[in-house]
């Protein structure tokens, strides 16, 4: 019997820790997604919002109460600048709830948070469980102004060196290069 009870106090002091350590991975990641500069938004499999992180919140303004079929209407996100909305079905949590990867979906955004439009540039992926099923989907995504300004400020950089090597097939540049140079670094 004290064996049977000594096996019993060490599997409690096993699951302590192992809570212990769950619980501080979980603000570690709760917390990590919170500090972001990029915009995270989370959705179920019916696309309904989950979590938005403070990054997307300031992004996008308000967030859609209604169901994703008024995300485009209610979020001002239009396919090009000819005033076209976006096509509920199109938009990259959507597509992604449906097994697609988006890579690098720009969306252009009209909510009055800015008195000028903004691009988006987004990327989701579908979310899987520990069994491969799917559960919904997360999409990341960044205002293209701010990434443009940086470019900018590389391509200038880039244009005091001898050869700058990009990566082929991008539309943007996506902060990384190869730079070789023959002058000594200042």
């Amino acid at each position: 019997m004290q064996e049977n009870d000594q096996n019993l106090l060490t599997t409690r002091a096993q699951l302590a820790v192992a809570l212990s350590d769950a619980h501080r991975n979980k603000s570690l990641l709760d917390a990590t997604i919170k500090s972001t500069a990029s915009g995270v938004v989370v959705c179920d499999l019916d696309v309904n919002f989950i979590f938005i992180n403070p990054a997307g919140r300031r992004m996008l303004g308000k967030i859609a109460e209604l169901g994703p079929e008024h995300w485009s209407d209610s979020l001002g996100l239009f396919e090009s600048e000819d005033g076209r909305l976006f096509d509920e079905t199109e938009l990259p949590l959507g597509r992604a709830c449906r097994g697609e990867n988006v890579d690098r979906m720009e969306i252009l955004i009209r909510n009055g948070i800015s008195d000028q439009p903004r691009w988006l540039e987004a990327n989701a992926t579908q979310i899987l469980d520990l069994d491969d099923q799917p559960i919904g989907a997360v999409t990341v995504f960044n205002d293209s102004v701010h990434m443009d300004i940086k470019l900018r400020q590389r391509h200038t950089f880039c244009k005091s060196v001898d050869t700058v090597v990009r990566p082929d097939n991008t539309r943007h540049d996506t902060g990384y290069c190869i730079i070789f140079s023959t002058r000594p670094w200042t």
